[in-house]
């Protein structure tokens, strides 16, 4: 009995720590969002825009904001590539911090990536910084 107590209360702390992170049902950010901008600002090079307005090039990317969950993917026009990725996530503030547990680029699962963010007018600004790079994207929320 005393060992399923210490289980129950471990069980009880975990579940707790997680949910400080939750955010409620109704928040900004949980919904489906439409990539209608990106851009990569490297280190050592000139600022990139990959992509920008309605038309994304390589086909629309779609990211899904679940309380506990974040999915996104992407296919490109002709279905030969796809890039997808995803997991858990926590907010702190204004910063939105994904936590990769599956990514098409391997080398990102298992990192944390954290995001300033803001929404403005109906759309989602966020920037985050990779190892040699800031990706700073924008979203329109689809079906509002």
């Amino acid at each position: 009995m005393k060992t399923l107590s210490l289980l129950l209360f471990a069980a009880l702390l975990f579940s707790n720590a997680h949910a400080q992170h939750m955010p409620p049902a109704d928040h900004p950010l949980i919904g489906e969002w439409k990539l209608v901008f990106q851009r990569s600002v490297f280190e050592t090079h000139v600022d990139t825009t990959l992509a920008k307005g309605d038309d994304f090039p390589g086909g629309d990317q779609t990211k899904i904001i679940t309380q506990t969950h974040f999915a996104f993917g992407r296919q490109s026009d002709d279905g030969e590539n796809v890039t997808a990725g995803g997991g858990r996530y926590r907010i702190e503030g204004n910063a939105y911090i994904e936590m990769i547990e599956y990514h098409t680029s391997g080398p990102l699962v298992g990192t944390e990536i954290p995001f300033s963010w803001e929404i403005k007018n109906g759309m989602w600004y966020h920037q985050g910084d990779f190892s040699n790079f800031r990706l700073e994207e924008v979203w329109v929320r689809i079906n509002d």
